[in-house]
């Protein structure tokens, strides 16, 4: 079995745009940029062919350097592979759980409220610390309303269960709650 990506005829503006990378890691490794290490396959070809095209040249050749038989997947096949991804690759933990520990920031003004900074910390895909900053007023400290997003999803379902019951207008002068949520989800 083998993972990997193949960019037939992509947009590496874009792609470049995504790939953020630390310019000093860039820089150590002794690469110009995060574009100079992709390519389209579309460029190093002999002659043009369409992707439906390269997909079976691809496949021809893959079988000729590995000779096999096709499998056609039987319904208990496709059964298993269904529980499978049920079971192990559709869950929580498994997309979510053994991410890297991270911090994001959240930062958005907001008419009647002022500046609101939210920095999420994330680990083990759950968010262990919120901290928030700004020029905002509050009728209560928001430490208290940051302890209440602790142990949740950093998504709009763990926002919302977090805020559950909770007036965030005393924390955050005039804001609404699923406009917090709206901040927090910025990305």
């Amino acid at each position: 079995m083998h993972h990997g990506t193949i960019m037939f005829d992509s947009d590496l503006s874009v792609v470049g745009e995504a790939l953020r990378v630390d310019p000093t890691k860039i820089q150590t490794k002794g690469i110009r940029s995060v574009r100079s290490r992709v390519t389209n396959v579309a460029e190093h070809l002999p002659e043009r062919v369409t992707l439906p095209e390269f997909r079976r040249i691809l496949l021809e050749n893959i079988l000729r350097e590995n000779p096999g038989e096709e499998y056609p997947l039987t319904p208990d096949d496709l059964a298993a592979v269904e529980k499978l991804r049920a079971e192990r690759y559709a869950t929580w933990e498994w997309n979510y759980g053994k991410s890297p520990a991270c911090t994001m920031l959240r930062r958005r003004r907001v008419d009647g409220c002022g500046l609101i900074e939210a920095y999420i910390t994330v680990e083990h895909g759950l968010v262990s610390a919120v901290t928030f900053k700004g020029d905002f007023f509050s009728a209560e400290e928001p430490e208290a309303l940051a302890a209440r997003f602790v142990g949740h999803t950093p998504d709009r379902a763990g926002y919302t269960a977090a805020l559950d019951g909770v007036e965030t207008a005393r924390y955050f002068a005039g804001l609404q709650a699923d406009e917090l949520i709206d901040i927090l989800c910025e990305g």
